[in-house]
């Protein structure tokens, strides 16, 4: 039987309006590649936009793992449902990544802060998240870079970061695999696209955490990828 997988992107409704998962759904893009994990996952459902926590726990049936796209925006809407998820689903895995779960040398006591977190992935998602869920199969963690992920007594374990990703041409989009299309049809709100056309940045702000140095380097998308995203959009 396929392991039940969820993700949680949770946007705000602004003006009918809502914005589509795109961080979460350039992991599930990348992973669908892979014989390893479509043959042992099914996706079976994506929160991407703000309910009441009831009617949003209600959405998931016996989940073995959820993964939190984890900003200011959400993050306190997002530990509200995970305690929730955890309480009713103690055995599913709760993941968090995105520029909100703390850096490797930030997450020392994370896990012991919030108990119903499992799992955190640093920096960029795509490669980590895959590895992850090929070593969940296998039962082990420590083999899978740019990954923190709790131990006993509710103490961390942080594995060496994971490499950056080369080319991002070549990885898939969510637009143009067909990923969004149901999504799309699912909500009944108005649909924001969000293109990403570079990744990464050369400055240091103090303010920033998108500024240091793992992602110093610029990676640029396709010019040809970008604008058949836009003609999807």
């Amino acid at each position: 039987m396929k392991k039940k997988l969820y993700f949680c992107e949770i946007g705000d409704i602004y003006d009918n309006q809502v914005r589509v998962p795109y961080s979460t759904g350039l992991l599930w893009s990348y992973c669908k590649k892979f014989s390893e994990i479509t043959n042992n996952y099914e996706l079976k459902d994506w929160i991407f936009w703000r309910e009441d926590l009831e009617i949003m726990l209600d959405k998931f049936e016996k989940p073995d793992i959820v993964g939190f796209s984890h900003f200011v925006w959400n993050e306190q809407v997002n530990n509200d449902l995970a305690k929730l998820i955890k309480e009713k689903y103690p055995n599913c895995i709760i993941i968090y990544g995105g520029q909100s779960a703390p850096k490797q040398d930030r997450c020392k006591n994370f896990f012991k802060n919030h108990p119903f977190v499992d799992v955190l992935v640093h920096g960029e998602g795509e490669e980590t998240f895959k590895q992850f869920l090929i070593e969940y199969v296998n039962g082990d963690f420590s083999k899978v870079k740019g990954l923190s992920y709790k131990v006993d007594n509710n103490k961390c374990h942080t594995n060496p970061p994971m490499d950056r990703i080369k080319d991002l041409g070549y990885m898939p989009s969510p637009y143009l695999d067909g990923t969004f299309d149901k999504l799309v049809k699912k909500s009944p709100y108005k649909i924001e696209s969000i293109i990403e056309t570079v990744r990464g940045c050369p400055y240091s702000c103090t303010f920033c955490e998108w500024g240091d140095s793992y992602f110093s380097k610029m990676k640029k998308q396709p010019l040809e990828k970008i604008y058949a995203e836009i003609d999807w959009a």
